[in-house]
């Protein structure tokens, strides 16, 4: 069987989402021919090229003239001047656009270290709003060291103007996001998918990475809610093109997280299937039965059909969560589709720690899958993805991130667990010091007494460069409220060893949580002030709390 796997855009610049690459090494595992095209950053490339710059101001030039006209007739100068700014620039920002990549990409095969000083003091060099600001925002004179800074700067320019004069849902990492959040009907969302991005820029790369000559099952990706309306998009596209040919399944986070529950026929335009959490069971499910044959008697293990009408998945089949456990156990993502080289990696922030999130070259991977604690109320505690705990073979995990490492050049791992077993991080660290590997890892923890000074200092030493965990509320009674299973001194503690050893902390927060008074979300702010007064943090994000219908807490509110 072929298999097509898609990640659809927009996800991060700087590294590939791992699903693409675990669904790869599971379709291969059974024998079949599987191929995954990352088509976020084809996008990213087709628009941030000279082709691209070029067909963008073709199309947008008199546009961008005439809200120029308009933003000064309102007495919007600021506005009017940098419209007319882009216009009059566009012949140096599509001939420095490939430079601009090719500083963002480490040069890419090409040295960019001698084009970084004339891109930095050159007056024939394009300058945006954003580019305008970093510089003068330099207590110093600038120098060729700011460039990838600087460039980073020229791309979110660019996308700013997208967003003015040719596309507003359009963003450099995420694509009509607010649009599938806010509206509550699909077929409001429908509206959105010819929007001008998706019809002149990802058409163009769907035409030109896609050809299916044979029956192929193609699966979509849809991590995140801004990536619901192009993975929507591929479907047309894929089903208008090639008919029959193709069988195509949804899958991914925001599938699983938000329709679970499918009763809009109209989906079917789009997709064959969904594929609930891992995909390994209902896949191989589907596979067994045969594709193309048609006998679908009976529900599929955690696929819900669509066509020609609406066939909801069976959710327990002990054979299939027997082989899906076992798969999750073993498989190794796979990368060989990926040229990590293509990827730009963006310096947007001068916080080490929220860097390493844009910057660098991350082949992404989890220890375990599941959260091992998987009790706290806000969380989506009755879905697999946190439920659902086990350990991956971290030997055979190793040796297989290790091989590809090495083959691709780089150097560096982000593990996307909910949260990276101790245990796990620790053997994951002896192996590579036992092979005098330079590897940097990093990813979510849970801050536990678990985690001492030695403890640190040895997964520092094993390449442990930076962890991100949620303290939500950092006070005694909130953190009992939200069943979080810690307390504030284990909080503490670990964060010093981390510190102490090296290691970038950085914490996940909640305000608004039920019950939460206007003094709690004070007390825990000044918690977390004590904690970067002693050194202990190095960022931390605050989120709004939203409750998930998938959580204890929703369960608890619906019963009152």
């Amino acid at each position: 069987m072929n298999v097509l796997i898609i990640t659809p855009p927009l996800v991060q610049l700087n590294a590939p989402y791992p699903s693409g690459a675990y669904l790869s090494s599971f379709f291969k595992s059974l024998g079949h021919k599987a191929t995954w095209l990352d088509l976020s950053i084809e996008l990213v490339r087709e628009i941030f090229s000279r082709r691209g710059l070029e067909h963008l101001f073709a199309l947008t030039e008199k546009k961008a003239m005439e809200k120029a006209k308009a933003a000064e007739s309102q007495g919007d100068e600021e506005t009017a001047r940098n419209l007319r700014r882009y216009v009059l620039q566009s012949e140096l920002w599509i001939s420095w656009i490939d430079d601009m990549m090719n500083i963002l990409t480490d040069g890419n095969g090409t040295s960019s270290r001698e084009t970084c000083h004339k891109f930095m003091f050159s007056p024939n060099v394009p300058r945006g709003a954003r580019m305008e600001n970093y510089i003068e925002s330099l207590d110093r004179e600038p120098n060729a060291d700011d460039c990838r800074n600087l460039a980073t700067m020229a791309l979110a320019d660019i996308a700013d103007y997208i967003t003015v004069v040719f596309d507003r849902e359009f963003s450099l990492v995420r694509y009509a996001e607010s649009i599938t959040v806010n509206e509550t009907s699909f077929s409001e969302i429908e509206k959105s998918i010819d929007s001008p991005v998706l019809k002149e820029f990802y058409g163009r790369v769907l035409e030109s990475k896609i050809d299916i000559k044979e029956k192929t099952l193609v699966c979509i990706s849809v991590p995140f809610a801004g990536t619901f309306t192009s993975a929507l998009f591929t479907g047309r596209w894929l089903k208008e093109k090639f008919g029959s040919r193709v069988f195509i399944s949804f899958g991914g986070g925001f599938i699983n997280t938000e329709l679970r529950e499918i009763k809009d026929k109209a989906f079917g335009k789009y997709a064959d299937a969904i594929s609930y959490d891992r995909g390994y069971g209902s896949y191989k499910n589907l596979l067994d039965l045969g594709i193309f044959d048609g006998n679908f008697s009976d529900p599929l293990y955690k696929m819900t059909l669509l066509n020609p009408e609406i066939k909801c998945a069976e959710h327990k089949n002990p054979g299939y969560e027997k082989f899906e456990n076992q798969m999750t156990e073993t498989i190794v993502p796979d990368y060989s589709d990926i040229d990590f080289s293509r990827y730009p990696r963006v310096a947007d922030d001068t916080n080490p720690m929220q860097r390493l999130w844009s910057d660098g070259a991350w082949m992404k991977a989890y220890l375990a899958h599941g959260c091992y604690w998987h009790r706290c109320a806000f969380c989506d505690t009755t879905l697999d993805y946190v439920s659902s705990y086990k350990m991956t073979s971290i030997e055979n995990l190793y040796k297989g991130l290790s091989s590809q490492l090495d083959e691709h050049k780089i150097r560096g791992i982000h593990f996307v667990d909910e949260a990276m077993p101790p245990k796990a991080m620790v053997k994951f660290a002896d192996l590579a010091l036992s092979e005098n590997k330079n590897y940097s890892w990093w990813g979510n923890i849970r801050f536990e007494k678990v985690f001492t000074r030695d403890m640190a200092d040895f997964m520092a030493a094993g390449g442990l460069i930076g962890v991100s965990g949620g303290i939500e509320i950092a006070t005694g009674s909130g953190l009992d409220s939200i069943s979080k299973g810690t307390d504030i001194n284990s909080i503490v503690k670990a964060c010093c060893a981390f510190k102490e050893a090296g290691i970038l902390v950085h914490a996940y927060m909640i305000y608004g949580y039920f019950g939460e008074t206007e003094q709690d979300t004070i007390n825990s702010m000044e918690t977390l002030r004590q904690l970067y007064a002693a050194g202990l943090l190095d960022s931390c994000f605050w989120h709004k709390f939203v409750l998930t219908r998938h959580s204890r807490i929703y369960s608890e509110w619906k019963e009152g």
